[in-house]
């Protein structure tokens, strides 16, 4: 095959040249043809453009159909995508709507109903917690729970009140930071480590507080109960004092009145007045010894 410009013609040519063997596979003639370029282009053109064109109509035909094929599988999906979307933004309403196919019928109907249970235990769990962290709040004793690297996990707001401070100020924090205390460090890793109650007495900015803390296994954190113990604390040194106080004053007029009953005792010879005397030294020795 050549193809070549024809001075004979004046125009480019395409020759091909065939073997005639024969019976022997010896070659005996030879046959060429010849062809104008021009003519066999467009012999070309006239055979591509309806391939062309066939080609083009089966694309858009093949095209429409995995379009319907691909849209019956992926219109499902790309819903429950979108449904995900919505839960993973906090829209627990969000459900599948009437399914492209009947096959998916029963798969959107499983997926919403899962949804329905799943929203109702979120709205319980929910409900739990705000009636949990009502009670926490209520409380008037001090709450904390902190982990085993003493950080704050949760306080409320007596704890936070004791230590006059706010919620935020507590949030984040380590329990050093707001309570600075070796013992109640002490406590917590005692806590951690026998995993059983102790309880500690410190004293806080002129504060006495009680600390009682349990080992939490599920969650592995402390709960520390604060007990502010200040006004006990002052009631029995008033209480003290006020005993001692009162026994001083009772000591005194019961020595003068055991003092002289002894002297009466002595001055006396009568037996019925000296039974008297006894009686009333022996009640006020007894007086005595209640207030010792």
């Amino acid at each position: 095959y050549s193809e070549r410009y024809s001075h004979t013609l004046l125009t480019d040519m395409a020759y091909l040249a065939i073997p005639i063997n024969n019976e022997n596979k010896e070659v005996k003639e030879i046959l060429r043809i010849s062809i104008p370029l021009l003519d066999m282009k467009e012999k070309i053109h006239r055979i591509i453009r309806p391939i062309l064109i066939y080609a083009v109509l089966f694309l858009i035909l093949t095209y429409i159909i995995l379009y319907l094929i691909l849209f019956r599988f992926i219109k499902p999906i790309d819903d429950m995508v979108e449904v995900a979307k919505k839960i993973n933004s906090g829209d627990l309403s969000a459900r599948l709507l009437i399914p492209p196919d009947r096959d998916y019928e029963i798969l959107y109907n499983t997926i919403n109903d899962m949804l329905s249970r799943l929203q109702g235990l979120i709205y319980e769990q929910k409900r739990q917690k705000e009636e949990i962290y009502s009670i926490i709040s209520s409380l008037s004793e001090g709450l904390v729970i902190v982990n085993r690297d003493l950080k704050v996990l949760l306080a409320n707001e007596s704890f936070a009140r004791l230590l006059n401070l706010t919620i935020k100020d507590t949030s984040g924090k380590f329990i050093y930071e707001l309570i600075k205390s070796n013992e109640l460090i002490r406590l917590i890793n005692n806590t951690i480590e026998t995993k059983s109650s102790k309880t500690v007495e410190i004293d806080y900015n002129s504060t006495s507080l009680y600390i009682n803390s349990s080992y939490n296994e599920a969650d592995d954190t402390v709960i520390l109960l604060v007990y502010n113990i200040s006004r006990i604390k002052n009631l029995e040194i008033y209480k003290r004092d006020l005993i001692l106080n009162i026994s001083h004053e009772l000591k005194t007029p019961l020595t003068a009145i055991i003092g002289f009953t002894d002297t009466l005792y002595e001055d006396t010879e009568d037996e019925t007045k000296r039974r008297y005397i006894q009686i009333i030294k022996g009640h006020a020795t007894r007086l005595m010894n209640i207030v010792n």
